[in-house]
């Protein structure tokens, strides 16, 4: 009974628990999304949002052609120990990113248009950039653009991965991961 006990706390503190920007430390692959699990694989070049009735880790990978095995291999906070029992695929919630995929496309995606432009540097970035800007932790979009003398919204048009949409709702300046880097005059 402990352990059953236990084991519903622990699926309860997982429920709470908000999801959370992941800082980008993966050198290959695709940027985590917003509501990554913390220690996904990397690279990972394939990504999905859980949706309600998924079920389960076999359902999603069968969707994607890949193992459970795989799924959980890639994502291991989707398993929990509670009491020293290994309960897998039990932190497996809807709006939760997982990582489906470890296999680099090919062709790999071409680089930015730019002449040598720091690396990371997001889909869609503008091209011809003349400066660049290193995110740092705790930038957001307005005083990063202030600091160059522009707009938010150009900041924006010159860098549209900062831009996500979340369940519906557009959120123009989600995505300042630290270390990446923005175009900040084109």
């Amino acid at each position: 009974m402990k352990g059953l006990l236990a084991a519903a706390s622990t699926l309860a503190l997982a429920a709470a628990t908000p999801l959370v920007q992941r800082e980008n430390t993966c050198a290959q692959g695709s940027k985590p999304p917003y509501g990554a699990l913390t220690h996904s694989a990397c690279p990972c070049w394939n990504w999905y949002k859980i949706q309600t009735g998924d079920g389960d880790c076999g359902k999603v990978a069968s969707k994607f052609g890949v193992s459970r095995a795989d799924i959980i291999k890639w994502n291991p906070d989707v398993s929990l120990t509670v009491d020293g029992t290994f309960y897998d695929c039990i932190n497996f919630w809807p709006q939760q990113q997982i990582c489906v995929g470890v296999t680099a496309p090919n062709p790999l995606p071409t680089p930015p248009c730019n002449a040598d432009p720091p690396y990371p540097v997001g889909k869609g970035t503008v091209c011809g950039c003349k400066q660049w800007y290193k995110i740092q932790r705790g930038d957001d979009c307005a005083p990063v653009a202030s600091k160059f003398g522009i707009s938010s919204d150009q900041l924006i048009k010159w860098n549209p991965w900062l831009s996500a949409d979340v369940d519906g709702t557009h959120y123009p300046c989600l995505n300042m991961w630290p270390t990446d880097n923005l175009c900040v005059a084109a």
